[in-house]
C-alpha cells in the first residue's frame, strides 16, 4: 500500500489546489455565512448521489480496454481491505476528481455544504 498512499497523497494534493480554483471560479459569494438546514441537507443528498452516479460509470469504463491499464492495480490486492480502494492511478485518481466537479457544477453548493460532502465522499473512497 506504499505507492497506494502516495499516490492518494498527491492526487488530492492536485485535487484541492485544482477544486479550490475551479469552485472559487464556479460560485458566486455566498449570501449567508451558513446555508439553512433544509438547503444543505438537499444539496448535500444531491452532492453525494450524482457523485456515487457518476463513479459508478467510471469505474465501468475503466474495466474497458482502453482504461484498463490504467485500473488494474487497483484489482492486484490480494486481501481486499477498505485501505485498498485507493491503490488507483493518478489517471484515476483525476477521473474521480472530475466526477466531484461534475457534481459541484450541476448542484452549485455552499462552500460549507461542498466541504462536507467532499468529506463524506473521501471517506467512503477510504474507508
Amino acid at each position: 500500500l506504499g505507492n497506494a498512499f502516495l499516490t492518494t497523497i498527491i492526487g488530492q494534493g492536485l485535487n484541492v489546489t485544482i477544486g479550490k480554483k475551479f469552485f472559487q471560479s464556479l460560485v458566486t459569494a455566498p449570501v449567508a455565512m451558513l446555508p439553512d438546514f433544509r438547503t444543505f441537507l438537499v444539496q448535500f443528498a444531491l452532492m453525494v448521489a450524482l457523485f456515487d452516479f457518476t463513479v459508478y460509470f467510471q469505474h465501468r469504463s475503466a474495466h474497458t480496454d482502453i482504461m484498463w491499464r490504467f485500473h488494474q492495480t487497483h484489482h492486484t490486492i490480494v486481501t481486499p481491505i477498505g485501505l485498498s480502494a485507493a491503490t488507483i492511478s493518478v489517471v484515476e485518481e483525476m477521473e474521480v476528481a472530475a466526477c466531484i466537479y461534475l457534481s459541484a457544477l450541476v448542484v452549485q453548493p455552499h462552500p460549507v455544504t461542498y466541504a462536507c460532502s467532499i468529506a463524506g465522499i473521501l471517506s467512503d473512497l477510504v474507508i
